[in-house]
């Protein structure tokens, strides 16, 4: 350390005293070999462009929408989802299986239909718009097996008189049609297996 300090001292005597190191110090300094700057070209810019990587899409998933809507549905509605399919399964494949295997079958809309009908009629209340979707789109799946014939919905004309050959009454009184509280269904024979569920007064 006291070396380094008594080299310093003896450099900074000598740059103030000695004429001839000054000099020398004042042609480096003016040198054009130290004062040159070599202009360099800047490298080019390497641009990367960032990409926002694309969605992996499931088109599986996708075409079976309409169908995950529906077990969307049940989820929300135990009480209906238990009654109507049974023991749930563990795994969303099997249940989405499970809701096709029953939607398909005829006697088990007319089943769903007879559920939601009695919930109404208890809570003297028309559908829900999921109750109704349910059981619009059970129909659907269940055209699925049939070629050229369809099972189908069918509405109550409002404001109609009440017949009960094409209405079933919630409520007790009325004689005018003033709200559907459920569709109807018809089989793939055009027959009407569940009339409309209206409110009269």
């Amino acid at each position: 350390m006291n070396i380094k300090k008594s080299l310093k001292c003896w450099l900074i005597k000598l740059l103030k005293n000695d004429a001839e190191v000054q000099d020398l110090v004042r042609d480096i300094a003016k040198s054009e070999a130290l004062l040159k700057i070599e202009a360099v070209a800047p490298e080019p810019l390497v641009t990367i462009e960032l990409t926002t990587p694309e969605p992996i899409r499931d088109t599986l998933r996708q075409q079976l929408a309409d169908d995950l809507t529906l077990l969307n549905l049940l989820a929300n509605d135990e009480i209906l989802r238990n009654d109507w399919l049974g023991i749930k399964p563990a795994s969303e494949g099997e249940q989405l299986r499970q809701l096709l295997a029953v939607a398909a079958q005829w006697e088990r809309i007319l089943d769903l239909w007879g559920f939601i009908a009695n919930r109404c009629k208890q809570e003297q209340r028309p559908a829900t718009s999921a109750e109704q979707h349910l059981v619009s789109a059970s129909v659907a799946i269940h055209n699925l097996i049939w070629r050229n014939k369809a099972a189908s919905v069918c509405n109550a004309e409002i404001n109609s008189i009440y017949d009960y050959e094409q209405h079933e009454r919630g409520n007790i009184k009325g004689d005018k049609v003033c709200e559907q509280w459920l569709l109807g269904l018809k089989n793939s024979a055009g027959q009407l297996q569940k009339k409309p569920l209206v409110k009269t007064q």
